[in-house]
């Protein structure tokens, strides 16, 4: 198993180019340790759309990808949103309160406490109740809140300019069964959401998408207690995809 990163990240910074070319430089790390398929393809959330175009490069490229699993995120398309300062105000307090869940901290922070304030008074007191809590260190600033928004923003736009397209194979696709925190940041999303299951990827997909349920919120289920079951759930889906290849090759 191999992990992939942005290969900015470890510089502070972030690729800002189109999700193909993102998924064209991950391409070529895997295929320099495992020149040919068959590839097992996990992404989470940015990540999954990412997943998705490697496994359409892949694919066209005559490479078999037994196993594309896309964890908790909607598909190309599915969505849209336009910045707003009230909906940047959501948006901090959301990402306050996901840092705390994923350090298993409560964070007491509602976007209507930032209503009224400039985004740099508002950036602030996100950033003294994240200190309140150890969230943070003591030298973070409004700035540091700040850039991450943007960050969040550009992430958005390169998932809103990407198309995607339509794809030969199953996905597999693993929910987050809480919703409460997305809830307050994205309520009509969160409808149209449990309105369809497979958030999109059945209208790129030729064959039906497969959806697994895992317990959590879209920032826990890869910690603990979540990630066991989801770590299984995988699991399963990775023997299956296994047994169907060597089925295959000696049909």
């Amino acid at each position: 198993m191999f992990g992939l990163q942005d290969p900015l990240y470890p510089s502070g910074g972030s690729s800002d180019g189109p999700i193909e070319d993102m998924a064209a430089v991950y391409v070529a790390a895997i295929r320099s340790v495992q020149p040919h398929g068959p590839y097992h393809l996990l992404g989470w959330c940015f990540g999954g759309k990412i997943a998705f175009e490697m496994a359409c490069q892949l694919r066209a490229a005559g490479e078999e990808v037994a196993l594309l699993a896309v964890l908790d995120a909607t598909a190309p398309g599915f969505h849209t949103l336009h910045r707003t300062e009230a909906l940047d105000r959501r948006i901090l307090a959301g990402l306050a309160r996901e840092l705390g869940e994923r350090r298993n901290v409560t964070v007491e922070l509602v976007s209507d406490e930032l209503a009224g304030l400039s985004m740099d008074a508002a950036c602030g007191l996100v950033v003294e109740r994240l200190k309140a809590v150890g969230l943070v260190r003591a030298d973070h600033g409004a700035s540091d809140m700040n850039r991450a928004l943007e960050h969040w923003w550009l992430r958005i736009r390169q998932q809103q300019d990407y198309q995607g397209r339509s794809y030969p194979g199953r996905i597999t696709l693993f929910l987050a069964t809480g919703e409460e925190q997305y809830e307050q940041v994205f309520p009509e999303l969160m409808e149209k959401g449990r309105c369809h299951r497979a958030k999109g990827w059945d209208l790129l997909s030729t064959e039906t998408v497969e959806v697994h349920d895992v317990p959590g919120q879209h920032a826990t289920i890869g910690s603990e207690p979540h990630v066991q079951i989801l770590a299984a759930r995988v699991a399963d889906c990775l023997t299956r995809a296994r047994a169907e290849h060597a089925a295959t090759i000696n049909a």
